[in-house]
């Protein structure tokens, strides 16, 4: 795992089998709906599809773990917390989850489940350059070029993005 430790935000480690991803898995579907009224698909299914979509981009998902990030919204409001002033963020049941594993290189190999977004690569060097504005990648290249500042000697990795998060 590229961090190098274990991260609050890591919940399995784990290698599934093809028939965890089984189309009877896939059309499993939560019967509550948001506000929006789109259903909400369970979160083994999101797993599932991510697993198959990692198997599809790079190849068994051997030696992958399951990262799942929550949203958060902040019950002060917002722009107060880049200015200094006090926050209550509170996590959300929305999140992002990425299906991931570690490189022997410096490459850093993306897809997404949002076939909006298509896959991205880049390689970790000192000075990452952003892509155009907008970009799905700069998020991750931010949040890789921000840990380059604490450990210079990362390798990449391989993984597979799913949000929940409207955008």
């Amino acid at each position: 795992f590229f961090f190098k430790q274990k991260t609050a935000y890591e919940i399995y480690q784990c290698d599934w089998s093809s028939d965890v991803c089984s189309s009877d898995l896939l059309v499993r579907r939560r019967t509550n709906l948001d506000r929006r009224n789109v259903p909400l698909i369970d979160e083994t299914v999101r797993i599932g599809h991510l697993y198959q979509l990692f198997d599809q981009h790079f190849g068994r998902t051997g030696g992958t773990r399951v990262v799942r990030a929550p949203g958060r919204v902040n019950l002060i409001g917002d722009h107060i917390d880049y200015n200094g002033l006090s926050v209550l963020p509170m996590a959300i049941q929305r999140n992002t989850l990425l299906v991931i594993r570690a490189r022997d290189d410096r490459t850093v190999r993306l897809a997404n489940a949002d076939e909006r977004f298509p896959p991205r690569s880049f390689k970790i060097e000192s000075r990452i350059e952003p892509n155009d504005a907008g970009d799905w990648v700069n998020y991750v290249k931010a949040a890789v070029q921000t840990l380059l500042e604490k450990d210079r000697d990362l390798n990449g990795f391989d993984a597979v993005v799913s949000g929940s998060i409207p955008i």
